[in-house]
């Protein structure tokens, strides 16, 4: 490293590690992983002994439905079990009642969250079945 890198982690925990290290990161790519790097970066974040792990994967989520269940359709599964009829009829009328803009709004918070919890990439799925047709997608 010849520059200064453009950000150096510090205290870094990695998997299978029992101690911590620094990492330095320029231009987007890992320069260094050592105990103790001792060049600053331009950018230093403390770790302060946090697992430190590549970008997280969320390889089932129905971004059309994120925040769904609320009000009147928050699940009370737990209150008297789950009964498939009125699950099916909550997710019609959830789907016939919410408009182009609440979809969108409810998906991109559920990305910003995914995002801010360390998820890179999702996989999503969308009903298209009878009840809802294309409509969401």
């Amino acid at each position: 490293m010849d520059s200064l890198p453009t950000l150096v982690v510090r205290n870094a925990l990695l998997p299978g590690n029992d101690t911590t290290v620094d990492i330095a990161v320029d231009d987007g790519r890992i320069a260094a992983i050592r105990p103790a790097i001792e060049t600053r970066g331009e950018t230093e974040l403390d770790a302060e002994g946090n697992l430190v792990s590549p970008g997280l994967v969320d390889a089932h989520v129905h971004l059309d439905m994120a925040f769904s269940a609320s009000g009147d359709r928050r699940p009370r599964y737990n209150e008297g079990g789950a009964d498939r009829a009125e699950t099916i009829e909550r997710t019609a009328t959830y789907f016939a009642e919410a408009d182009h803009d609440e979809l969108v709004a409810n998906a991109r918070r559920a990305a910003d969250q995914a995002i801010a919890n360390g998820v890179l990439h999702l996989r999503t799925h969308a009903y298209v079945d009878s009840t809802v047709g294309t409509d969401v997608v």
